[in-house]
């Protein structure tokens, strides 16, 4: 009898403690899967962590002895578990630095500063650990800043990091458009101790044309009112934009969210965590594919446009807030529409919305999902 009390008791303990994993995994998956926390995934880990370890403290002084005093820290662990399968594993490369090169750093400043005459600009940069921000300003000329870092397991070591590390600006003028390519020389290792911040003033009354791409941080466009071809590729970081305007917009990015405000005749672009929350002006007719993993989509839209609206999710509630629709497919996760009368719109906007996590909502502003 004392046996099988004892192997039910241990059933027990072993079910409340599976339930309060699977309880934790669930309530986080919600939460985590519609926001985006890659630059702040270290802080909600200890959170989670340290909130476990009081609660299991607390439930032990109520109650010794219960099954129940594990259930805090199960709970706790499926909110970590879920922490990793919507945020990807950012937190390593913000726990570590540059690649856990060691505690001490080095850093240099350097600008590069040129007229700018031309009627176009290009700019390229492939970053390394570090976010790019490109801007535009009233001015003909151009400014690039880097801040670099360089690490080492002791100062010394640092600095000769930094001493290796070179940078240079490649200048060319190529049928009116003015070229800017940002190079880095440094010894090729499988984990660079280094972290580069780029941050770009463009002239405004040039039409821009951009290749920015980065590893392990965001990337950030403002004020681009007259922009070509932009394309973007990062790891663990975010897209802002803040006012661009572009003939097309491609970018691609893992652990990290996509927002601001665009206006683009084409715009592909994809994240695998975090959500999108953009506004289109609408000014241009225009194409948007947007798609993420595990995130909630809001798409704000102008309501004087004619839509060809298409949004899927697999987890989640698909709306369409806009008038005069008329519908091909709609389920409470797959929907497709287009408004009556579309083709005698002055200003046609075509948009596709995927995700495998979240609500999604196309419409004016003003509402949130």
């Amino acid at each position: 009898m004392v046996k099988r009390a004892c192997d039910n008791g241990m059933r027990e303990s072993s079910a409340l403690w599976f339930g309060g994993v699977l309880l934790g995994i669930g309530v986080g998956w919600y939460i985590f899967s519609s926001v985006d926390l890659s630059q702040n995934t270290m802080a909600w880990l200890f959170i989670i962590l340290g909130a476990g370890v009081i609660l299991s403290g607390l439930m032990r002084w109520i109650s010794p002895g219960s099954p129940f005093n594990r259930l805090g820290g199960s709970i706790a662990g499926g909110l970590v578990i879920a922490l990793f399968m919507t945020q990807g594993f950012s937190f390593i490369s913000s726990f570590s630095g540059t690649g856990g090169w060691g505690p001490y750093t080095a850093q240099d400043i350097k600008t590069f500063t040129g007229a700018s005459t031309e009627p176009g600009v290009y700019f390229r940069v492939d970053n390394i650990n570090g976010p790019v921000t490109v801007s535009t300003w009233d001015r003909n000329e151009y400014e690039v800043t880097t801040v670099v870092k360089a690490r080492g397991f002791s100062q010394n070591e640092a600095d000769q990091n930094l001493a290796r590390m070179t940078i240079s600006m490649n200048k060319d003028v190529v049928g009116g458009k003015q070229q800017l390519i940002l190079t880095y020389d440094y010894p090729s290792t499988p984990n660079p101790p280094y972290s580069v911040e780029v941050t770009v003033k463009l002239p405004s009354s040039s039409r821009i044309d951009l290749n920015l791409a980065s590893s392990n941080g965001y990337i950030t466009l403002t004020e681009i009112l007259n922009g070509g071809t932009i394309s973007l590729l990062t790891s663990n970081g975010r897209f802002t934009f803040t006012n661009v305007s572009a003939d097309t917009i491609t970018g691609s990015t893992s652990n990290g969210g996509v927002e601001g405000r665009v206006d683009a005749r084409v715009m592909d672009v994809s994240t695998s965590n975090g959500p999108i929350s953009l506004a289109i002006t609408g000014s241009v007719s225009g194409s948007y594919d947007l798609s993420t993993s595990n995130g909630a989509v809001n798409i704000s839209t102008p309501s004087s446009a004619g839509y060809r609206v298409a949004a899927r999710t697999s987890n989640g509630v698909v709306t369409f807030d806009l008038p005069n629709l008329s519908y091909s497919r709609n389920t409470n996760t797959d929907k497709s529409a287009q408004t009556t009368g579309y083709d005698s719109f002055a200003v046609k906007l075509v948009i596709d919305v995927s995700t495998s996590n979240g609500n999604v909502r196309i419409g004016p502003a003003g509402t949130t999902i």
